[in-house]
């Protein structure tokens, strides 16, 4: 073996000293990134979502979903609201078609 060939050989024994010397400190880490990763699945699984029913959420690492249902729950609200305000105007577009008072609703002024 010629020296160059040792030299070479020599800094890889060392690079592979080296890795087999913090494998079990990067296995360690990875076995508590697993964990936490299996602890986090654990407490999203036990969340129980209801759409707007949903209490709200207290686990810390899930609490920004919250802001989420809030904004279903505006929406929902809305859209629910919207629909009575047409029910009402179309019972009161069918009242005066009854008494007579209307005889055509002109196109423009239909809901869209």
């Amino acid at each position: 073996m010629n020296v160059k060939g040792a030299i070479k050989a020599h800094a890889a024994l060392a690079d592979a000293q080296q890795n087999a010397a913090d494998a079990p400190a990067r296995l360690a880490a990875a076995k508590a990134r697993l964990h936490s990763a299996r602890d986090t699945n654990t407490r999203a699984q036990a969340l129980d979502y209801k759409g707007t029913d949903t209490p709200d959420i207290t686990d810390v690492e899930f609490t920004y979903l919250n802001q989420y249902i809030q904004r279903l729950h505006s929406a929902v609200d809305a859209a629910q609201q919207a629909d009575e305000a047409l029910s009402q105007k179309e019972s009161c577009v069918q009242m005066m078609q009854k008494q007579k008072l209307i005889r055509q609703i002109p196109t423009n002024l239909l809901p869209r």
